[in-house]
């Protein structure tokens, strides 16, 4: 019957007058076995409640899969209340609302002994969560992870349901506090910590990123570990709203530091680094010679990978030639100019560089052939025989205005790296 079923609903196709005939068909079936409680019958009605969605989206048809559904889940084998759950799972695609009426059905399955049931039901909670329920679904799924052993899946599972709603529909100092929970579970994966990084990039949570930032901020502690992963957040906040920051955070450097002291194992410090080095770079975060040398320190005793020692060199340089500029400013005074200018000028007095000038533009037709030969100052044409050979004459070397200006330059630079040397 089963088999029969599935192969009646890829048989109607897209054709509609096929659909009207299977949709009564199963409408049929439903109502002779929905009241049978063989494990055949369910075995039948149930895949008739998963395929009829497909066929109609009446209030109506779709209710009776609900109240079938809640019949399966009070019931106390634990086979049929994976069967409800599983029905529901695959209506909620087509109406969310109309499992309001079975939420506490849902519930109840959570203190079920079967672990695999109270997870499958944690699930189908999860996807009905919105901007009302979140907390209540939060402190549900806490319940039945006060069960569980596998702290990974547990904290993966808590940063999603965190992620479930925008941020500008969350109590921020909540949100703030539940994911500093979520991370003393244990290290961050690269993968999960990507995810909160792109929750934070949408446009929908950019008003309340800047308030996050403040929250997070003060729910760090210096003295944990773990709070690493939570700095990478606030350093992201700080590169994808760097317009908002209207100066440099000092207490960040302080904050970074302290922590980059009392770390033992670290996972993510190549994402760390990177972002440490782009808000340097953007100026939103000052950074001094402790923290670099906690960062130094840091690495080495973890034994971080030998990129991590390469973004560090990079971001050494970078504090280096930002203090080099606000100190060694080096300015160039029109003495300096005069002087460079007169002995150009004396050049030209003496013939030893002439003038330069813009030769008139030729037509196409007029365009003499590219020559590979040294400019000459006189046009002079040699004619030779067959067995005459060309004697070329030394001629005076003559600068052109072109080569008053290379001279200009390669004079500045020379002066210029002298005094930097002196002041060094």
């Amino acid at each position: 019957m089963i088999n029969l079923i599935k192969l009646l609903w890829r048989a109607a196709g897209d054709q509609e007058e096929w659909k009207q005939k299977v949709l009564v068909v199963l409408l049929s079936v439903l109502d002779k076995y929905s009241k049978v409680a063989t494990p055949t019958a369910v075995s039948v009605v149930s895949e008739c409640c998963m395929v009829l969605p497909k066929y109609t989206d009446s209030t109506q048809h779709l209710d009776r899969i609900v109240k079938y559904s809640e019949q399966l889940l009070k019931s106390k084998w634990s086979n049929y209340k994976h069967t409800g759950l599983k029905i529901l799972a695959g209506l909620i695609r087509s109406n969310k609302a109309l499992l309001t009426s079975c939420q506490g059905l849902i519930v109840s399955c959570l203190n079920s002994g079967d672990t695999v049931l109270a997870q499958r039901a944690m699930d189908l909670i999860v996807k009905l969560t919105t901007k009302t329920n979140i907390e209540s679904v939060y402190e549900l799924f806490m319940q039945t992870a006060n069960t569980s052993r596998d702290l990974s899946a547990e904290q993966k599972q808590g940063i999603e349901i965190l992620m479930l709603c925008d941020l500008t529909d969350l109590k921020l100092d909540w949100f703030a506090c539940k994911l500093v929970q979520l991370f003393e579970l244990g290290p961050v994966p690269h993968l999960t910590l990507n995810t909160i990084l792109t929750y934070l990039s949408k446009a929908q949570n950019d008003s309340a990123a800047m308030h996050a930032y403040e929250q997070l901020y003060k729910s760090i502690s210096s003295s944990d570990s773990t709070s690493l992963d939570l700095v990478i957040i606030l350093l992201w906040i700080k590169v994808t709203h760097s317009q908002k920051f209207e100066s440099a955070d000092e207490k960040l450097s302080s904050l970074l530091t302290k922590i980059c002291e009392n770390a033992h194992s670290v996972d993510n410090v190549t994402s760390f680094l990177t972002l440490v080095r782009s808000c340097v770079t953007l100026n939103v975060l000052v950074l001094n010679g402790d923290g670099l040398d906690a960062m130094k320190n840091m690495i080495t005793r973890c034994r971080q990978e030998v990129r991590a020692h390469h973004i560090l060199s990079h971001l050494c340089e970078l504090v280096s030639s930002s203090k080099q500029q606000s100190t060694c400013e080096i300015k160039l005074d029109d003495v300096l100019w005069n002087k460079v200018e007169s002995y150009t000028s004396s050049k030209l007095v003496s013939q030893e560089c002439r003038a330069y000038q813009e030769t008139a533009k030729v037509g196409a037709a007029e365009a003499t052939p590219l020559r590979f030969t040294q400019q000459s100052d006189t046009s002079a044409q040699q004619t030779l025989g067959e067995d005459e050979d060309l004697v070329l004459k030394p001629e005076k070397s003559v600068w052109t205005a072109k080569g008053k200006r290379l001279i200009t330059v390669y004079t500045i630079l020379i002066i210029t790296h002298t005094r930097q040397a002196l002041e060094f």
